[in-house]
């Protein structure tokens, strides 16, 4: 009987001893907490994404297809009255044809990876309107 009580305290000593000697990291709880709230904001930030893409895209889809409308406009315009339009209108309209394609093929290719991309991308589809508006003026204008 006195080996198995020997026994029985020494491994309860050894179980004290090893759970004793286990430090607790005092800031692990601030950094899973640190990860979760950084967790939190990717998501939150990609939600504000995601509503700002589909919004974007669909004022984009009806600018797109109101340039199309525009174009069709010149084209009838141009060929009112005549056979056949001139070569300076016809180069023209495919001008704004080409960038209205452009402007079409950028917002069907773009994939939302990261708040840089989203960033360059609304910047350069903008520009990419202003030019197009840009285009149209001096279509007018050359008329």
């Amino acid at each position: 009987m006195k080996k198995s009580n020997l026994f029985r305290l020494t491994t309860l000593a050894l179980m004290s001893l090893s759970f004793l000697s286990c430090k607790q990291d005092p800031n692990r709880n601030l950094k899973s907490a640190d990860s979760i709230n950084e967790g939190k904001s990717i998501l939150i930030e990609s939600n504000v994404q995601k509503k700002e893409w589909e919004k974007f895209q669909i004022t984009l889809d009806s600018t797109i297809n109101a340039n199309d409308i525009r174009i069709a406009e010149f084209k009838l315009k141009a060929k009112q009255g005549k056979k056949e339009i001139d070569s300076t209108t016809r180069y023209h309209i495919n001008v704004l044809e080409e960038k209205n394609q452009i402007i079409k093929s950028k917002l069907n290719t773009f994939t939302n990876k990261t708040t840089k991309d989203w960033n360059n991308f609304k910047t350069e589809i903008n520009q990419d309107l202003k030019d197009f508006e840009f285009s149209i003026k001096q279509f007018d204008t050359d008329k």
